[in-house]
């Protein structure tokens, strides 16, 4: 498990959202809430073999509704 600096504001599965953006616990991946705008997150992420797409897609949204970000995203996967 990676230790996780950030305030964690939710928890899903392996993923959790900080103050900081979306951060993975079981490897050092993460995702800065000023880079949550950018396209194809849901795409990138969830074609890794160790990536659970239901808890990323989780996290990924609720990510969004808390750092008030507005994607396409967020409606489609």
């Amino acid at each position: 498990m990676v230790k996780v600096d950030s305030e964690i504001i939710a928890t899903f599965g392996d993923w959790v959202v900080t103050d900081y953006g979306i951060e993975c616990t079981y490897t050092n991946y993460f995702i800065a809430k000023e880079r949550l705008p950018e396209p194809d997150w849901i795409h990138h992420v969830c074609q890794k073999t160790w990536v659970n797409k239901v808890d990323f897609e989780n996290a990924f949204k609720h990510a969004l509704d808390v750092h008030n970000v507005i994607s396409h995203q967020k409606d489609h996967y």
